[in-house]
């Protein structure tokens, strides 16, 4: 021991040594150790991710999950924010499948041990704990719908139906704050669960909104960076926002909140930083491709006026045209303007748009997508041609 409560199991959990942990954990006797010690042990696996060894510190001890800690929090709150399942390996790939044929023994049934786990750990709230205990565990669900923990949710949904109204010091519920964080999975999950009951009980928070109002709202950093590129991450909000609007009633649609906003006013309002800079990001790249399309466009062209082996003097026809290799060159050339010259008439398209909020939804994502896919279609077609 380098101090009191911390032990050698415990610096291997700390450190997320799985297989030491696992063994220290096999010659350590745990019942010499004091509660607190204990649970500090399962706090430490659980922020590790080392589901199985907490899972088997909570069968021996199954009284730790009405045990709290220092901060006055369960092993349930803890968990409530951690992924159930074991997250990829990082690195290169060359070190990750090292990593995973070294590992491959330890972790090949350790998919379900997270969900094992809260199977143990709220069991035990709901057979042995107080109605206090469940009403403040079942809490939890607030917490995880913010981390995106969608099989904790599942798991508790399930279990104990009355969680999913539980509502955060916002005045917000777990539906709510699935749309606030931008979480799909759980979003889906809850509506399924609940259906139209779910929008009967959405009410209004703290500042009056409701639900089409909290769909307008920016969401954290983190959920926007899920996809790559502001225009991207434009089309992806109005998406959520047009999603969110087929579900509420035509009221809500023009209910204003504590500052005077409707919903649209407010989407249009918040999201006008991320319109610009997808304007720019879109005038940027649409500015580079049309470079590089114009040039495969003008080889393919110049391709075609000069044709291998030139032409018969006597009446102009290619000298190689009954050559198979010469009719490959000449379709790739022919396949390669074309789709160069769609590709420069989409990244137009982009060059001159408005780009008016609704253009994000539809109009400029498909040009992009067009436009990029003739684009390296061009390219392919151009070596073939080369």
């Amino acid at each position: 021991r380098a101090y009191i409560g911390y032990y050698p199991v415990t610096c291997a959990t700390n450190w997320g040594n799985r297989r030491m942990a696992s063994y220290l954990l096999a010659v350590t006797d745990l019942h010499q150790l004091p509660v607190d010690d204990r649970f500090n042990l399962l706090k430490q696996a659980i922020f590790t991710e080392l589901y199985e060894v907490a899972l088997e510190i909570v069968n021996m001890f199954p009284d730790l999950a009405l045990h709290k800690d220092e901060r006055g929090k369960y092993a349930l709150q803890y968990l409530a924010r951690k992924p159930l399942k074991p997250q990829s390996t990082q690195g290169s790939s060359w070190t990750k499948w090292i990593r995973d044929r070294y590992d491959a023994r330890q972790t090949k049934n350790m998919d379900d041990k997270g969900l094992e786990l809260v199977d143990k750990l709220w069991g035990k709230v709901l057979h042995d704990g107080t109605k206090e205990h469940r009403e403040l565990l079942c809490l939890t669900v607030l917490d995880a719908v913010t981390a995106g923990n969608v099989e904790y949710i599942a798991k508790i949904f399930r279990t104990y139906p009355p969680s999913i109204w539980k509502i955060d010091q916002n005045k917000r519920n777990t539906f709510v704050l699935a749309i606030l964080n931008r979480q799909v999975e759980i979003f889906n999950l809850i509506y399924e669960l609940q259906g139209w009951k779910v929008m009967r009980m959405v009410t209004k928070d703290k500042e009056d909104n409701n639900a089409l109002h909290i769909a307008a709202k920016m969401p954290p950093k983190e959920s926007l960076n899920v996809v790559t590129g502001a225009a991207l991450q434009m089309q992806r909000e109005l998406l959520w926002f047009k999603e969110v609007e087929n579900l509420v009633t035509p009221q809500a649609k023009i209910f204003m909140n504590k500052d005077k906003y409707i919903p649209q006013s407010l989407f249009t309002e918040n999201h006008e930083k991320l319109r610009k800079d997808g304007e720019k990001w879109m005038k940027t790249t649409a500015t580079s491709c049309f470079v590089v399309a114009a040039l495969v466009a003008t080889i393919a062209s110049t391709s075609a006026l000069t044709l291998p082996g030139g032409d018969d003097q006597n009446n102009g026809i290619p000298i190689f045209q009954r050559d198979p290799i010469f009719v490959s060159f000449a379709i790739a050339d022919a396949l390669s303007l074309v789709s160069s010259s769609i590709a420069i008439v989409m990244f137009l398209g982009i060059l001159t748009s408005r780009y008016a909020q609704d253009d994000f939804l539809k109009s400029l994502p498909f040009k992009l997508l067009i436009g990029l896919s003739t684009l390296f279609f061009s390219i392919a077609l151009m070596m073939v041609a080369f």
